[in-house]
C-alpha cells in the first residue's frame, strides 16, 4: 500500500512542473505560484486541519479521506490535459496536497503500530530507504510514459492511489493517532 502511495506521489512531484510548462504553457512565475499554493495547503492540512479532524475521527477514517482526495486530485490532472482549466489544476493541487497531509501521518502511524518498539528504527529506516529508491526509479520509468502521453502518467498515479485506497480500507483498524497527539 505504501509503495502505491509513494510512487503515485513521486509521479506528481517529479512531473507537475514540466506538465504545467508543456500543457498549460506556464512559465516560472505561474509554476512558482502553484508551488506556493502547495506549501500553503501543506501547512493548513498538517498544522490546522489534521489536529481538528483527529478530535472527531479515527486516523483510519482520516487516511481514507486523504487517499480519496489524492485519487480525485490525480484524476483531475489527468482530465486537465484534455480540458485545460486553471480551476481544475488548482482544485487538483489542493486535493492532492491536503490528501497527502492527511494520509501520510495515518500511514506512518499504521507502520509504527505494526512492529514492536525495538524495531521502530529499522522499520522507519527501511521506509525512508524505499522512498529514496522510488525517487531514483520513478523518473526513469515515468519519462517514456510522459513522452508518449502527458496525461497518462497522472492517470497511472490516480490508479495507484485508488489501489492504495482499496488496500487501506481492507486493513483492520489500529490504535488511533489521538493518543499520540
Amino acid at each position: 500500500m505504501g509503495a502505491f502511495f509513494y510512487v503515485g506521489l513521486n509521479i506528481y512531484q517529479l512531473n507537475m512542473s514540466i506538465f504545467m510548462k508543456d500543457v498549460f504553457l506556464w512559465g516560472p512565475a505561474l509554476i512558482g505560484g502553484l508551488i506556493a499554493l502547495i506549501g500553503a495547503c501543506d501547512i493548513v492540512s498538517r498544522a490546522f486541519l489534521l489536529p481538528q479532524l483527529l478530535k472527531k475521527f479515527s486516523e483510519r477514517s482520516i487516511g481514507i479521506a486523504g487517499l480519496c482526495g489524492l485519487s480525485l486530485g490525480f484524476a483531475l490532472i489527468f482530465i486537465s490535459a484534455t480540458i485545460p482549466s486553471t480551476l481544475l489544476i488548482i482544485t487538483a493541487v489542493i486535493l492532492i496536497t491536503i490528501g497527502e497531509g492527511l494520509f501520510d501521518p495515518s500511514y506512518n502511524a499504521r507502520l509504527s503500530s505494526s512492529v514492536d518498539e525495538s524495531k521502530q528504527g529499522q522499520l522507519q529506516g527501511t521506509n525512508q530507504s524505499l522512498q529514496s529508491a522510488y525517487r531514483v526509479i520513478i523518473p526513469l520509468a515515468a519519462a517514456p510514459i510522459y513522452i508518449y502521453s502527458h496525461n497518462a502518467i497522472f492517470g497511472i498515479a490516480a490508479l495507484l492511489m485508488a489501489w492504495a485506497l482499496f488496500m487501506f480500507t481492507r486493513l483492520a483498524p489500529s490504535r488511533s493517532l489521538k493518543a499520540t497527539s
